[in-house]
Parts: structure tokens; C-alpha cells; sequence
């Protein structure tokens, strides 16, 4: 199952993903979640390749992105999950400062 979930994370939701090609509810649950997490954690933390981004593009980004290659609705719920969006921005941006 593992090995499912993660094999099948990069399909996009309207069917340009890979490896098979999979749109829409045709891509498992548990693969569409770990998809969405792994689109917002480079933008919640620095990395080498992306610095942390605390802006309304951030959650524009993120927006954008649920009409083409996330699950619409778990990207809803995932922003739904704070008060403010933003706030998951700012908190790990604070972490990283060490406040």
C-alpha cells in the first residue's frame, strides 16, 4: 500500500501526472493527500533549490494548482484547516527564525 501512495503521488489531477496517467478519483485518496503536502511543504520551509515564500502568492500558488494537478477539495480542506491560510506560512517561517 506504501509503495502505492507513494508511486502514484505525482499524478496530476486532470490526468497529466505520472506514472499512469491517472485523473480525477481514478488517483487513490492517500496519494492525493501526499501530493497536496508535498506541494506545500517546499513553500512552508527553506530548501536549497526554493527559499520560504510568506506571501499571498504562496496561497495563490497552492489555489491555482487544485484546478489542474491537486485534488481540488483536499487542497480546500488543507487551507480550511487554520483560520488564515497564511498563518502555516508564518509559523514555520518563525520556526526557522527561532521565535
Amino acid at each position: 500500500m506504501h509503495l502505492a501512495v507513494v508511486g502514484w503521488h505525482n499524478e496530476g489531477w486532470n490526468g497529466n501526472g505520472y506514472p499512469n496517467g491517472l485523473a480525477g478519483a481514478a488517483i487513490p485518496l492517500p496519494s492525493r493527500v501526499v501530493a497536496a503536502c508535498h506541494a506545500l511543504d517546499p513553500m512552508t520551509s527553506d530548501h536549497a533549490d526554493r527559499p520560504l515564500r510568506v506571501s499571498d502568492a504562496s496561497v495563490a500558488e497552492i489555489g491555482d494548482m487544485s484546478v489542474s494537478r491537486y485534488d481540488p477539495d483536499i487542497i480546500a480542506a488543507m487551507l480550511a484547516c487554520v483560520d488564515d491560510p497564511h498563518s502555516i506560512f508564518e509559523k514555520s517561517h518563525n520556526q526557522m527564525e527561532g521565535e
